[in-house]
């Protein structure tokens, strides 16, 4: 699974560079790619997610619970039935006709 970590750092000389935080998730041979720092760049806390230490920030979503649309909502028997062939041509950007 490949994945890539953004962490902002500076080139102490041609050769090496000093990262602003440690990186813990990979070892061994990895490719870096550079670029200028974005002028505008939150701190790398807030950019995480999370505080310094690697804690998750509080969500801000409402808490959703299981079951809570039990009754409301009615699937049809014929849900999983094959479309019609102009709703399947019109999903498929044909023209109807």
């Amino acid at each position: 699974m490949e994945y890539s970590i953004v962490v902002q750092g500076s080139l102490s000389d041609p050769r090496h560079i000093e990262l602003d935080e440690p990186v813990t998730e990979l070892r061994g041979v990895v490719e870096v790619i550079l670029r200028p720092a974005r002028a505008a760049a939150p701190p790398p806390a807030a950019s995480a997610g999370g505080d310094a230490s690697g804690a998750a920030a509080p969500s801000t979503k409402p808490e959703r619970m299981l079951g809570s649309l039990r009754g409301a909502l009615v699937v049809p028997e014929d849900f999983d039935d094959p479309l019609p062939e102009e709703i399947l041509r019109a999903f498929e950007g044909e023209a109807g006709g």
